[in-house]
């Protein structure tokens, strides 16, 4: 009965997305296509850092012993990115009473806009004088391009933009979160935002804490096999292809290179935590198992939910797994 319950939050959720259809505007530019899928195969250790250079707003506000401070970096991918998303938007919520807090970087579930629901998470944490930093993704929120419609992204070459630039900007603002606050630091995230935070913990060259909620090894089951291949405007991509069965193969081609299974760990897996949705009806639990097998020496935890009761019911679980691994660099 309640991997029902469950599953039925899941389709619920489908079904809204179905109103607006994600790829709308097709695979996109084929050329441009092709070099972000090409740019999400090579990012590696290897890959230079583009330190954030943050301009921070001269604004600031105090209360309850937590800085609140805004700031932008141009983002490493701006070539490749719509005006309206070139430069990153990032809130820092530091715990003034804390000597040398610990510090979580949130990056944004699907759809996810703004900083309001990071900002609510982020109340715990910063109670026991951990900081928490989270970014906009490009195509959402104040990064949306004009013409989009609400968190819907438009083409595929769209997505696959947003998910390599999340990571390389990533990548950049944690080098400048270890410069500011010292190498006691996380990233973290649900879903996507999983995704992307093990990616980025997977393509740092030094150790960083992850704590991935409903992350799989790889992105093409949860894209072709799961619920959320039903928002997806298959009409338009079929158009675009010449025929639905020509619109899968290449969809599936691009996904290829987005498997944990090309990287190599994360440089301590004894500070990764996995974490999993027993009744997940978008990410498989099997995924999540061999994610966690990829990464031995890593963490393994589970939560009685679906994917979206995990996200509106259990985020205490996912603070209490951000705790625990900010612990372990002692």
């Amino acid at each position: 009965m309640k991997s029902f319950l469950h599953g039925l939050t899941d389709r619920a959720l489908v079904t809204l997305l179905q109103r607006g259809r994600l790829y709308s505007g097709g695979f996109g530019d084929r050329a441009r296509l092709a070099r972000l899928v090409e740019g999400v195969r090579v990012v590696s250790t290897r890959t230079p850092i583009d330190q954030a250079n943050l301009q921070l707003e001269s604004k600031e506000t105090h209360a309850l012993g937590v800085r609140v401070r805004r700031a932008r970096f141009r983002s490493p991918l701006a070539t490749e990115l719509p005006t309206e998303s070139k430069d990153v938007v990032v809130e820092i919520l530091e715990p003034t009473r804390s000597p040398s807090p610990a510090f979580a970087l949130l990056l944004a579930a699907t759809a996810e806009e703004g900083f309001n629901r990071r900002r609510l998470f982020a109340t715990a944490l910063l109670r026991r004088g951990i900081g928490v930093v989270s970014m906009e993704n490009a195509f959402y929120g104040a990064r949306r391009p004009r013409g989009q419609s609400g968190a819907f992204i438009a083409t595929v070459a769209d997505q696959f933009a947003m998910n390599l630039a999340t990571v390389l900007e990533a990548r950049a603002l944690v080098q400048w979160m270890r410069a500011e606050f010292g190498e006691r630091v996380v990233v973290t995230g649900f879903s996507q935002g999983a995704m992307m935070a093990a990616f980025t913990a997977v393509t740092l060259p030094f150790p960083i804490g992850v704590v991935a909620v409903a992350a799989a090894l790889d992105a093409a089951p949860i894209f072709l096999d799961g619920v959320l291949a039903r928002a997806f405007d298959w009409d338009a991509l079929s158009r675009d292809a010449n025929g639905l069965d020509k619109a899968k193969a290449l969809f599936a081609e691009s996904l290829v290179p987005v498997s944990f299974a090309a990287h190599p760990p994360p440089a301590r897996t004894d500070l990764a935590v996995v974490m999993g949705a027993e009744h997940d009806g978008f990410v498989a639990r099997s995924a999540v198992e061999r994610l966690h097998a990829h990464w031995p020496g890593s963490e393994l935890r589970w939560i009685g939910a679906g994917h979206v009761t995990a996200a509106a019911l259990h985020t205490s679980a996912h603070r209490r797994a951000i705790r625990d691994v900010l612990d372990r660099f002692f």
